[in-house]
């Protein structure tokens, strides 16, 4: 069911690039491995990387539901991640911010850093939407379950 929900986010997009909408404007790899490596930091920071494992397992039915103190710190960590968007996007923001003011006087160089302080947010609340939000969700109603 994850899989088809985010098949129906991909076609969202197709049909949205149909309208006219250029798609590739969305792809600024820097942007992308920002927030992606920002998500690393945190697993790597929080030495969460078996509770991370943990829960993606439990959700994509790879693993059974075994442990309610794994599931928990699982959720906890996904949690983490939703409450460190926020946080990740402010600071993509300051930096692109600051690499406008510090190449304010070369014209050409102003498009690039605008993208980025557009794009890290962008890419946040996508990773949001189809990763973050949809497993913490069936983690917590894993656990409900188990009460």
């Amino acid at each position: 069911m994850y899989f088809l929900g985010l098949l129906l986010f991909a076609i969202v997009f197709y049909v949205y690039s149909r309208l006219g909408f250029v798609i590739i404007a969305l792809y600024d790899l820097p942007s992308l491995l920002f927030v992606l490596l920002s998500y690393v930091t945190l697993i790597i920071m929080t030495k969460s990387f078996n509770e991370f494992k943990y829960g993606v397992k439990v959700v994509l039915d790879k693993e059974e539901l075994s442990d309610e103190k794994k599931l928990e710190e699982s959720i906890a960590l996904f949690k983490l991640f939703a409450k460190s968007s926020f946080v990740i996007s402010i600071l993509g923001i300051i930096l692109g911010v600051v690499s406008i003011v510090y190449n304010i006087s070369e014209p050409s160089a102003i498009g690039p850093a605008f993208a980025v302080v557009l794009l890290i947010p962008l890419y946040n609340v996508i990773l949001d939407l189809v990763f973050t939000f949809p497993i913490r969700y069936k983690l917590e109603k894993m656990r409900r379950k188990l009460k």
